[in-house]
């Protein structure tokens, strides 16, 4: 065998040992999450909805991250029940998009109605108006005294008529989505 192939045999080995290295390496520092229902777009997490993974081999690393450390962030993409989810999957602001045609409105909501709104709950702006609409995604800070924000895409036509009341909007549970 030549110097050459020596050098590329040595390369080919070395490249191997290093990628097992790295995949060994993560796979003991990360642990995979579940979630325990259907999570929509957006949606902050909070405790309950995701649960550690049972074929996690390793059941306490230190540095893993734990349920706890997922609530408050929002989940990049629709998840539904008994999906995978890693932290670096989350992030710690929504993913909010522009859709051509409407606007996005910022709408108080107390704290004590916050649990049961979250993206993807369908609400109600004020009560004289009947028109439902998605939430796109909650804003909660993490201090408990703070008021909340719901993020509503509304399309344009319905702006005049949904904000005609000229009082504060304040969100409101509905049950049937558009």
């Amino acid at each position: 065998m030549t110097i050459r192939g020596l050098l590329a045999l040595a390369y080919c080995i070395a490249l191997t040992l290093g990628v097992w290295w790295i995949v060994q390496r993560n796979d003991l520092t990360t642990m995979d999450f579940v979630a325990t229902r259907d999570l929509a777009l957006n949606q902050m997490l909070q405790k309950g909805d995701i649960q550690a993974a049972a074929w996690n081999r390793i059941k306490s690393v230190e540095g893993t991250p734990n349920a706890d450390q997922f609530i408050g962030r929002y989940v990049r993409g629709p998840l539904p029940k008994g999906a995978a989810l890693r932290l670096e999957a989350t992030d710690t602001v929504p993913n909010l998009a522009v859709v051509p045609g409407h606007l996005t409105l910022l709408s108080s909501l107390p704290r004590s109605m916050a649990a049961g709104i979250n993206a993807g709950t369908c609400v109600r702006l004020n009560s004289q108006d009947q028109t439902v609409f998605r939430v796109q995604a909650i804003l909660c800070p993490l201090n408990v005294a703070a008021e909340c924000s719901a993020v509503i895409d509304i399309p344009a036509p319905n702006v005049n008529a949904t904000t005609a009341g000229g009082a504060a909007l304040a969100v409101m549970a509905a049950t049937d989505c558009k």
